[in-house]
């Protein structure tokens, strides 16, 4: 079955898209409208999904669990205003037109972003999963990078006057086949948490040019 919002579709506080536990297909939602999203506590979409349109959440979070549809891609806006969250926790293709815009923060609890578009993005944060890309990104307001990797030939870049968090307690992020994290900003390795690392693959790059904080125990390696 199919969900096509070619129109304007809301979604509320509390409320989710998901696959009833009759299906025996795959549900698909197919966005080329107008998807607003009022959730102070929160919303999610749980089948596969595409944006070909607009996504704006005015408030909370939106939470996106899902893959996309399979053999499609995100080639839509997605507005994300100060105070709101969108979150992906799934493995999705951000097509090279899709575009984030807000000063609000874009969220990575798991799966495979695969990003094909270049962002500046205010906030990210990455809590697992793998942002891959071949494409560079600027963080111009705050990173925090507490678990997952960076997967592809491309340049993360903590802009001046941005600030990075880096590790969790026990664990840390990974830079994979290539990937450059470059500071321009303030980095942290550690904190607030100890036993905080840093694993940087073969080939890839970290690259100080602003202030970097070591922590106790932790670890760049």
């Amino acid at each position: 079955s199919v969900l096509r919002n070619d129109g304007t579709l809301q979604l509320g506080n509390y409320s989710d898209i998901e696959a009833g536990n009759w299906s025996t297909t795959e549900p698909e939602f197919v966005n080329s409208g107008t998807l607003t999203v009022n959730a102070p506590n929160g919303s999610s979409i749980g089948v596969p999904f595409d944006n070909a349109g607009t996504v704006k959440v005015t408030s909370g979070i939106l939470d996106i669990e899902s893959d996309s549809v399979v053999g499609d891609h995100d080639s839509g806006a997605y507005q994300v205003p100060a105070g709101t969250t969108l979150a992906f926790n799934g493995k999705r293709t951000l097509g090279p037109t899709t575009t984030i815009s807000g000063n609000g923060t874009v969220e990575l609890d798991g799966g495979t972003l695969n990003v094909d578009p270049s962002f500046s993005l205010a906030n990210l944060t990455i809590d697992g999963g793998s942002w891959t890309s071949t494409s560079n990104l600027t963080i111009t307001g705050t990173l925090t990078w507490s678990a997952g990797s960076m997967n592809g030939a491309f340049t993360a870049t903590i802009a001046s006057g941005a600030t990075a968090s880096v590790g969790g307690y026990y664990s840390g992020p990974l830079l994979l086949d290539g990937a450059t994290l470059l500071n321009q900003g303030t980095l942290q390795v550690g904190g607030t948490s100890p036993y905080s690392y840093l694993s940087i693959g073969e080939a890839s790059v970290l690259r100080n040019d602003g202030t970097l904080q070591l922590g106790n125990y932790s670890d760049i390696e």
